[in-house]
């Protein structure tokens, strides 16, 4: 009897043990998210042979230096802040060029300043849904430089299904540019209300604003028939079809030059004064919207399909553009020329695949496949092979090919090659012609297990702050118009 009673008291505080197990073991606190901070630094420099501010011709020679800050503050899981900001300042030789005579309305060459600095920066928030594995993104943001204030509007989506091993991506970014309306000197009038004396102190560049550069030191890897800023730009060209036979002066001062048909533009409409200058405003509304799916083959293959719609309407040529044409002149001073003019609605289409394989841990293979159209009578294909290498647990290199084939505008014409006829549509901006590009580079990136470096607590059990990877990146672009140029970003990246 004493053995039954003894077993069950041994069953009785093994039972109690048991119970008592879960209160002992503290439940798991979730994983904390550190705030992020990512530092961009660029540097960009081209030069070529077709600035657009000269109808065409003259140095497209541009330098621009970028910083960017980009900062996410988690909230909960998935959800999270989102604040970017920065400043591009370029120097643009073509730029000068708007003013390149000496008028009564514009002031002797170099009083066009080259310089340009636009800041911008947008803040949004992510609104994340665990349960239904999806994330929903707001957010605002502006830009400003001398001749462009750009107004956004963004939504994005994202959605994963991971069942099916897909992830489905949307976004859609509404833009509103209030241009100040700047013409070439000697298309300028006090007559007709426009009050431009002593040029124009900016460097008008519209986030890029080379004169037909078709970049703006972010390295932008689309070719699709963009112009650095002023990219899609237009204007009605009002008043540009009669021949009143303007004049100007040289930039010597030695005397009245004839300008063949630099007719002075009426101002009509509204106008805002800047420096105590008056210009004429004009907009530029842009609706973009993205849609990609992503899949994951097995664990070694991956890729994304996707299309990208685009629809611009208002101000889509550049106002300081020149066009001259085929009149049969050889003295550039009386050659016939006009304002570039384009038409007032632009929409265009890009579809695109991706394509990824890692066959072992070190070494990875992406490709990309892009073809866009638009109803100016662009057409164009890219596509860029990626070989990222690992060395080690720590470093990764990632040398980078890209190519890309541009059938141009049926609105492009090179210097004194169009044929003036009413109502007609022209520009000789070579980020509107027929090309090809080829670009390559490399990148190196530093991103250990450890952090790179760092503040510890006081208890030296993490850090209070820490540097979590470095990244270089250079690029060489070349086109077969002859425009070069080399791009070199360094990236930080740091937790808090």
């Amino acid at each position: 009897m004493g053995i039954i009673l003894t077993l069950v008291l041994v069953c009785c505080v093994c039972f109690s043990f048991g119970q008592a197990r879960p209160d002992v073991t503290p439940p798991e606190e979730p994983v904390k998210r550190p705030v992020t901070v990512s530092l961009l630094s660029n540097y960009y420099d081209q030069d070529g042979e077709h600035g657009a501010v000269n109808g065409g011709t003259g140095s497209q020679k541009l330098e621009s230096y970028t910083q960017e800050a980009h900062i996410y503050v988690p909230v909960k899981e998935l959800s999270g802040l989102r604040v970017n900001g920065g400043a591009d300042h370029f120097t643009s030789a073509s730029l000068r060029l708007i003013d390149k005579y000496k008028t009564s309305a514009s002031a002797a060459q170099g009083d066009v300043s080259g310089d340009e600095t636009r800041v911008f920066g947008s803040i949004g928030y992510d609104f994340g849904n665990k349960a239904a594995h999806t994330i929903t993104s707001l957010g605002i943001g502006y830009s400003k430089e001398y001749d462009v204030n750009s107004y956004s509007f963004n939504f994005g989506w994202n959605k994963d299904m991971p069942a099916r091993n897909l992830n489905y991506q949307f976004g859609l970014s509404l833009v509103a540019d209030r241009w100040l309306v700047i013409y070439p000197g000697e298309f300028r009038s006090q007559v007709t209300g426009y009050a431009d004396e002593g040029g124009h102190s900016g460097g008008s560049g519209g986030s890029g604003g080379s004169g037909g550069s078709g970049h703006s030191g972010h390295d932008d890897d689309d070719d699709d028939g963009h112009r650095g800023g002023h990219s899609d730009d237009d204007d009605d060209d009002s008043g540009t079809d009669g021949h009143s036979g303007a004049s100007q002066v040289d930039s010597s001062g030695n005397g009245q030059i004839p300008v063949g048909y630099a007719t002075p533009i009426p101002v009509n409409g509204k106008t805002a004064t800047k420096n105590g200058k008056t210009f004429p405003v004009d907009w530029r509304y842009s609706v973009n919207l993205s849609n990609k799916l992503s899949y994951v083959i097995n664990q070694w293959m991956n890729g994304a399909v996707g299309i990208d719609l685009t629809f611009q309407s208002g101000l889509l040529s550049t106002p300081f553009y020149r066009v001259y044409f085929n009149d049969g002149v050889i003295n550039e001073l009386d050659k016939e020329v006009r304002i570039e003019k384009l038409p007032r609605l632009r929409y265009r289409a890009a579809l695109y695949a991706r394509y990824d394989y890692q066959p072992v841990a070190y070494l990875g293979l992406r490709t990309m496949v892009r073809y866009y159209a638009d109803n100016w009578g662009i057409q164009g294909l890219t596509a860029s092979i990626e070989m990222p290498v690992k060395i080690g647990s720590a470093v990764s290199i990632n040398p980078f090919y890209r190519i890309a084939l541009q059938q141009g505008s049926k609105y492009f014409a090179g210097y004194a090659e169009h044929v003036y006829t009413p109502e007609s549509f022209y520009t000789s901006d070579y980020d509107l012609a027929s090309f090809t590009a080829h670009k390559v580079g490399g990148a190196i990136r530093l991103s250990p297990l450890n952090p790179v470096a760092g503040i510890r607590n006081e208890e030296g059990t993490s850090y209070l702050f820490s540097l979590a990877s470095v990244g270089l990146r250079y690029a060489y672009y070349m086109r077969s118009d002859g425009l070069r140029a080399h791009s070199v970003s360094l990236e930080l990246n740091l937790n808090f």
